[in-house]
């Protein structure tokens, strides 16, 4: 199983020749089999991005944005990660061997759901090889 990280979310919903690569790229992967999971955290952080003036202009409108997310997890081989018991334990263990802080914390918590389900986290950020018992991977 794959799990996967805001900015590929991102990148998935976006329009460009970049974006367009990781699509084709989740195309492949769902046409192999493999399941794809994404947690409801990973969701919010991408409706976060995508809606936030800041980072792009224009922004997407919070129901387009909500929209593209929603059919996507509508698609066969994507499931919801959702956190397992003792989540909380795995997230703060993560945190305190890589030395998180800031928004480094955050990436813990994903980095934990990932782990509970034995699933290779797929993101762009070099911070997550930081955790221990993480499987990373580049979407391209």
């Amino acid at each position: 199983m794959l799990a996967l990280d805001v900015n590929v979310l991102v990148d998935i919903v976006r329009e460009g020749a970049e974006q367009d690569e990781v699509r084709r790229w989740l195309q492949d992967v769902l046409a192999g089999g493999e399941r794809v999971g994404v947690s409801d955290a990973v969701l919010t952080g991408a409706l976060r991005v995508l809606t936030h003036p800041r980072v792009f202009d224009p922004p997407a409108s919070l129901d387009d944005a909500a929209d593209a997310l929603s059919d996507l997890v509508r698609q066969p081989g994507i499931v919801v990660l959702k956190p397992l018991p003792g989540c909380w334990e795995t997230a703060v263990e993560l945190a305190r061997a890589a030395g998180a802080h800031g928004n480094l914390v955050a990436d813990a918590a994903h980095a934990a759901v990932a782990v509970q389900h034995g699933a290779t986290f797929v993101t762009r950020d070099q911070d997550f090889r930081r955790f221990p018992g993480l499987q990373v991977q580049a979407p391209v």
